[in-house]
């Protein structure tokens, strides 16, 4: 059994720092400008595997931390594999294509972490939210009375949807329950 590492006085794989994360980022963004500016020639589908991808991610991930030019160069062969969805030739409802804008916005929400349930702990990126909000409901036509809240993916607005429609249509039946109590 190997020792943990001490996160504390060396830097650990998961956590780079200075120049380590600097050549990850400008690694990453460099993919990511290649891989938008290859998008209008990119098939809408590609080889189911073409690079024998699917065992290398497959594998159970090796007990040392790898060099990141290696994992970046695996998940662009992952990549190219399957349906591209980002392309111009994807016009399916679900899912859509990427948007490089959110994806950046995604990224420095992700590296900041602030938890955004209760404004005391995070007021200005609370206030971001709302102000959010409160101009795609004006986009909406909604009236100034009008509430909103941002989810974490599809998954979870539909079912604040349902949640909200139910309650429009039968009121907090939670709150009273959904049939007689049988007593026991």
């Amino acid at each position: 059994m190997t020792k943990p590492r001490d996160c504390t006085s060396e830097p650990c794989a998961l956590e780079p720092a200075g120049e380590q994360l600097s050549t990850w980022a400008a690694e990453s963004v460099a993919y990511v400008t290649r891989f938008l500016a290859g998008l209008p020639q990119a098939p809408l589908a590609y080889a189911e595997d073409p690079t024998g991808v699917l065992e290398a991610l497959c594998a159970p991930p090796a007990e040392e931390p790898g060099d990141f030019t290696d994992v970046l160069a695996l998940y662009a062969r992952a990549v190219e594999s399957g349906i591209e969805t980002s392309g111009p030739r994807m016009i399916a409802y679900v899912p859509g294509g990427g948007i490089v804008s959110a994806a950046v916005a995604e990224f420095l929400a992700a590296a900041t972490n602030r938890y955004t349930a209760f404004s005391g702990y995070a007021p200005a990126s609370v206030a971001l939210e709302s102000g959010v909000l409160r101009w795609i409901c004006r986009l909406l036509g909604l009236p100034e009375t009008a509430l909103g809240v941002t989810t974490s993916g599809t998954s979870m607005a539909a079912l604040s949807a349902l949640v909200a429609a139910r309650d429009n249509r039968l009121g907090r039946v939670l709150d009273r329950g959904f049939g007689p109590r049988l007593a026991l």
